[in-house]
């Protein structure tokens, strides 16, 4: 049981190094901002050298879980990622 979680944990965490890296070459955002729950991708995208946004910033690039179900009350970006979908926000 322990062995099949650490194993998955490894899978996750080896798919959003992944993630990080198709974001940098696909999109190369300059800053990036992340909702809550993404503690795994957020460390690979900082082993990638991201630059997070401060919040009182726009980020270039947000990455939520689903833009349709989201808050995105108070949160600027030009771009919004969502699993493998680009978002361009309505202004």
């Amino acid at each position: 049981m322990q062995l099949d979680k650490e194993k998955e944990l490894k899978r996750e965490q080896e798919r959003c190094r992944m993630l990080a890296r198709q974001i940098a070459r696909e999109l190369a955002p300059r800053t990036v901002r992340l909702t809550a729950g993404y503690d795994l991708l957020e460390a690979a995208l900082k082993e990638e050298k991201f630059v997070f946004a401060p919040e009182e910033e726009a980020a270039e690039l947000l990455i939520v879980t689903d833009p349709e179900q989201a808050d995105l009350n108070g949160l600027k970006s030009n771009v919004i990622y969502s699993g493998m979908k680009l978002k361009i926000p309505n202004k």
